[in-house]
């Protein structure tokens, strides 16, 4: 019998939606080892989209749990109360100087791992680094992980689909992350936009609360093309539409890793940030790293491209 099977075990990852998603593959693992339960503690927002995968039995926002009191100096505190529940409990957390570790190790009556959240070693993907947490895991989840939608999003994302709009199919484009200098240019968004309407499939814009200063320009653009923007839908709706769709474009975000671990046809254009340790996962990923070269930003049109060409059908719109 391997160490995880029949134990109770909760991974807390905090952070950003693209960072929580990276450790799919390490959940998948444990999950593929039986444990009597596996449980997340995340962001609040991203509760929901999370207990929507296969391998994660149960959610639980920090928030909820003011986790936030774990490096404080109450012993008693809620979330020690909350994690004593467990055999084990791995907390991938910023801990500097090891305190919050040496106080789950002393408070808690189960296994305790505290692993930086990020790699330190260049050329390692931050899923690898994660999967090395537990010793022995299968290395090779299934991907993607099977993921649903909640009842309520699927009604609502059929009401949406169903606009005749939509009938020759959707391509998604995601123009910003949570940090503008990973960002390419709203302009070559618009220009791909407009080469996808002229091959058939409609250009919808995803916007949430990151892309604020870009929202009037993008509304503007499409009100001038006729093209739909999803505008601040929540987090599991999303999820549920990006399921109904034909692809996505998107810069090194938590949206494309999002779409990545959905399973759509991906293609994510890197800027800044290394692909070798944060490209979005899966066989229908296309990588475009234009951090390279002082003419990047035409060489990444031309590579955006060819990857939405292998992808789209070219069928001029009569």
């Amino acid at each position: 019998m391997n160490r995880l099977s029949g134990k109770k075990i909760v991974v807390v990852r905090t952070g950003a939606l693209g960072d929580v998603l990276m450790t799919l593959p390490f959940l998948q693992a444990v999950h593929s080892m039986q444990p009597a339960c596996l449980h997340v503690v995340v962001e609040a927002r991203q509760k929901t989209l999370m207990e929507g995968f296969d391998c994660i039995d149960r959610a639980f926002a920090t928030d909820d749990l003011q986790w936030w009191r774990v490096y404080g100096d109450d012993a008693d505190c809620l979330p020690l109360q909350f994690l004593s529940d467990y055999d084990c409990v791995v907390a991938l957390i910023q801990d500097h100087g090891g305190t919050v570790a040496d106080r789950l190790r002393q408070r808690l009556p189960g296994e305790v791992i505290v692993r930086p959240p990020f790699p330190y070693r260049e050329g390692l993907h931050v899923s690898e680094y994660y999967l090395e947490t537990v010793p022995n895991l299968p290395s090779r989840p299934n991907w993607p992980p099977a993921w649903h939608a909640p009842e309520s999003d699927r009604g609502e994302a059929g009401r949406v689909m169903a606009s005749p709009q939509l009938s020759n199919g959707v391509w998604v484009l995601h123009p910003g992350s949570g940090g503008v200098s990973k960002n390419w240019p709203l302009a070559r968004f618009q220009e791909q936009a407009d080469w996808l309407h002229r091959q058939g499939p409609l250009p919808v814009f995803l916007l949430g609360p990151a892309e604020v200063a870009i929202a009037e320009n993008v509304h503007a653009f499409c009100r001038e093309r006729g093209f739909p923007v999803w505008d601040n839908f929540p987090l599991t709706l999303c999820a549920t539409l990006l399921g109904e769709c034909q692809g996505f474009l998107g810069n090194d975000a938590g949206m494309t890793h999002l779409a990545a671990a959905l399973g759509l046809p991906t293609i994510a254009v890197f800027i800044k940030t290394d692909p070798g340790m944060w490209r979005p996962l899966g066989s229908g990923v296309s990588v475009v790293d234009i951090r390279k070269s002082k003419a990047a930003d035409q060489a990444g049109a031309e590579a955006v491209q060819q990857a939405l060409g292998r992808w789209v059908p070219l069928r001029p719109r009569a």
